[in-house]
């Protein structure tokens, strides 16, 4: 998910900072203005500002192997969830890495899709961390392709005894839900409600979004949330994509949704692009990042520019990409001061502060003694700023919340 556009995961700058800590379970973060959580294989790595990190360990899968993929983690970087599909049956896990221990296992008795983790995050867990929530499809290769996508589940477990909590079937009469064969995500989690996005398999392009009030039990639509690439700010529920808006020449404009999501509103409507592009929160939402490229129809050697505007539409900066970030490959997330990013090899840490011109530095390096270990993955940035103080938006003009049209990548 943290890819600019599709995909996820040159030396620059000065200040390279070895691995200086090795700890057992989280270390506690609330100092630091900013901690940032990679992945890789079986190991887990906080990276804080100052370059100082902390590495942790997963216990291997059930068949004795390291390579865990598509492992997401808690705000907090406490908990980690991951699919297992060497297990018999297949499973889910939530490891606990300060207690290291499993705190729960899903068994899966159907074959699922294989987007089982289809844009999960630190949104999948409620924000003091006591529930997790995932979901799954049915798939069934064998049979014909218009049989073979079975209904979805939806399931909500306590962390602390692993119980399960909550439960949906697509399938079920009791879940009022278009589209029983469509994938779930979870777009935000509060204390009392989660708002799902529901893709159609195979029209990945296609969603619809849902309000889940968990004290009642009751769904309403939130097309706020409808946009593929949509990049929400957790502390507000707020969010920032790219849809076709006609008003405009050319016809897309970059938009910003509430946090209760009942409006939706271009900010800037000027991208001088036809081309998706994936915004990004950065300098602790204060501002929005997007990529543009510099020509059209994009080549292999089309040249990028980053641009960054402040909630106003104003623009911030504009510059062309770093030799080291890679428009389709490179992850980033925002810190309170700006951004950091992974270049295209995954073994370096990037941050890069936005205020005066354009301040790169090489924060982490997997470089240890003659040995680098590449493919690390920026999983997410957890930040302690306060959002209360975040400037209002305005809106170049009023719009409409609903499906948008999602645009072609090449």
């Amino acid at each position: 998910h943290m890819g600019m556009l599709l995909r996820f995961t040159g030396m620059l700058g000065v200040g390279l900072v070895a691995l200086t800590v090795i700890s057992t379970a989280p270390a506690q973060t609330q100092d630091a203005a900013w901690t940032a959580w990679l992945a890789r294989e079986d190991r887990v790595l906080a990276v804080r500002p100052d370059g100082s990190a902390s590495e942790y360990t997963l216990p291997p899968l059930s068949d004795g192997t390291k390579n865990i993929g598509g492992v997401i983690l808690s705000t907090s970087g406490r908990y980690a969830l991951y699919f297992d599909a060497s297990a018999t049956p297949w499973q889910y896990v939530v490891y606990d890495l300060t207690e290291q221990r499993t705190a729960l296992t899903h068994p899966i008795e159907t074959r699922i899709w294989e987007a089982a983790l289809w844009q999960a995050g630190p949104q999948n867990f409620d924000p003091a961390e006591t529930r997790v929530v995932f979901g799954y499809t049915e798939y069934n290769p064998d049979l014909p392709p218009d049989d073979s996508i079975g209904p979805w589940h939806l399931l909500m477990y306590d962390l602390q005894t692993g119980a399960l909590l909550q439960r949906l079937d697509g399938d079920s009469p009791a879940v009022p839900l278009p589209c029983p064969t469509c994938t779930p995500a979870v777009r935000t989690f509060a204390r009392d409600q989660i708002i799902l996005a529901f893709t159609r398999l195979g029209m990945e392009d296609t969603i619809t979004a849902f309000e889940w009030d968990l004290q009642t039990g009751m769904f309403a639509r939130t097309p706020g949330y409808e946009a593929l690439h949509l990049d929400v700010l957790p502390a507000t529920g707020e969010g920032v994509y790219v849809r076709a808006d006609e008003r405009f020449t050319p016809p897309i404009a970059l938009y910003a949704v509430t946090g209760a999501g009942e409006r939706c509103f271009p900010i800037v409507n000027s991208l001088e692009t036809d081309f998706r592009v994936d915004p990004r929160f950065v300098r602790g939402g204060t501002q929005v990042l997007f990529l543009r490229p510099l020509q059209s129809p994009v080549q292999a050697d089309t040249a990028w520019e980053m641009v960054i505007v402040d909630r106003r539409g104003a623009q911030v900066l504009r510059q062309p990409l770093p030799a080291a970030f890679d428009p389709y490959s490179s992850p980033l997330a925002g810190t309170p001061d700006g951004f950091v990013y992974l270049p295209n090899r995954g073994d370096q840490l990037i941050h890069v502060a936005p205020t005066n011109g354009f301040a790169e530095q090489v924060i982490w390096n997997s470089r240890v003694g003659g040995s680098v270990s590449e493919g690390w993955r920026l999983l997410h940035v957890q930040s302690t700023m306060p959002t209360d103080a975040l400037p209002e938006w305005t809106p170049v003009m009023e719009g409409e919340c609903g499906i948008p049209f999602i645009f072609s990548s090449g």
